[in-house]
């Protein structure tokens, strides 16, 4: 009996064992390939005083400075990918920036890129640039002047919001319409000239600029909103004879300059439907609210170094502080499990022992 008794509590503590050995085995492989994953779907970056991601194309999109240069050229190419896109909130509340130069290589800035850099001054943009994006230089209240250039066609919501010192801005030949917002609460702005390429001026596009006094619209613009011009009181619309544009001074009661003859048409105007554009207003006015969250929560306290990631194989840094954290807790768990296995063939142990030694 006693013999019996010793094999069968062998037998009960090798299956312990085996299964515990098989289950740490398996969660090692796991842990290791998880691991890799993460390092290949992870391309973030680090270049002196700028974060990266290389996109799909092979090109860099520059994703946080944390540097402190009042006067800055963000550079064609870091560690020997092209620059071609600047990412939501990168340089959002860099109050230290006055002057900032962007690479030709750039051909869009996303939402809030520039937002609340309340001292810049001076800007140079990409000659290349097609797409500017939500909120772009929202809040930078010290801009006086900026040229778009030509290459830009897309104009988003917002983009100039709250730049109060904004006195005048050259506007690109090649843009489609003006954004919901645009120019709103640019209170030192007094004249613009809308290009011929624009058929649209959307909501509230120059609402609160209290000092507009002249703003030109070529015939090619065939809507715009009732409420674009919401507390300008200052503002005369010069146009042509018999356009849209009398049409629409007319029907708000803003003063009209008839420039005489008729422009020549470059642009095949386009028949817009109130609905179209006024849809686009669905968009509460705190727009930006996410914007800011998301780009104060994305920069860093710029008096602090940047943390220093891992680097893989390839010499691209990663992050992978999280998964390790989540394959520690793996870890942990597995260790309560294999704890509870030998403690419930212990528990079997005593027992059979002492029945058989009643």
């Amino acid at each position: 009996m006693h013999i019996r008794f010793q094999k069968l509590a062998s037998v009960l503590l090798s299956f312990a064992i085996i299964g515990g050995t098989v289950l740490t085995s398996q969660f090692s492989v796991f842990a290791h390939e998880t691991l890799n994953q993460s390092t290949d779907n992870n391309t973030t970056s680090l270049s002196d005083s700028y974060e990266y991601k290389i996109n799909d194309d092979g090109t860099a999109e520059i994703t946080k400075y944390t540097g402190l240069e009042s006067e800055l050229t963000i550079p064609f190419e870091l560690d020997g990918y092209k620059v071609c896109k600047i990412a939501e909130g990168t340089f959002f509340h860099c109050e230290n920036l006055s002057s900032i130069t962007v690479p030709d290589s750039v051909t869009e800035i996303k939402t809030g890129a520039f937002g609340e850099c309340t001292n810049l001054t001076d800007i140079k943009l990409s000659e290349n640039l097609t797409h500017i994006d939500d909120g772009v230089f929202h809040d930078c209240t010290n801009l006086k002047s900026i040229v778009l250039p030509n290459s830009l066609k897309l104009m988003a919501k917002g983009v100039f919001e709250n730049c109060t010192s904004l006195e005048e801005i050259k506007l690109p030949d090649n843009l489609n319409s003006i954004g919901v917002w645009s120019f709103k609460n640019c209170s030192n702005l007094k004249s613009i000239v809308v290009p011929d390429s624009v058929t649209n001026i959307s909501n509230m596009a120059f609402e609160n600029c209290t000092n507009l006094e002249k703003i030109v619209i070529p015939t090619n613009v065939s809507w715009i909103s009732t409420d674009t011009f919401k507390n300008c009181d200052k503002v005369t619309i010069y146009g042509y004879g018999g356009s849209y544009a009398q049409t629409y001074a007319d029907e708000n009661n803003i003063p009209f300059v008839d420039m005489g003859i008729v422009e020549p048409t470059t642009v095949a105007p386009t028949t817009v439907k109130p609905t179209d554009i006024e849809d686009t207003t669905t968009v509460t006015e705190n727009v930006f609210e996410n914007t800011t969250t998301t780009a104060e929560n994305s920069r860093t306290d710029a008096t602090s170094a940047a943390k220093p990631l891992a680097t893989s194989d390839t010499g691209i840094a990663v992050n992978s502080t999280s998964n390790s954290g989540a394959i520690q807790t793996g870890a942990g768990s597995l260790a309560i499990v294999f704890a509870a296995i030998v403690s419930a063939v212990c528990a079997v142990f005593v027992f059979i022992r002492r029945k058989f030694h009643q």
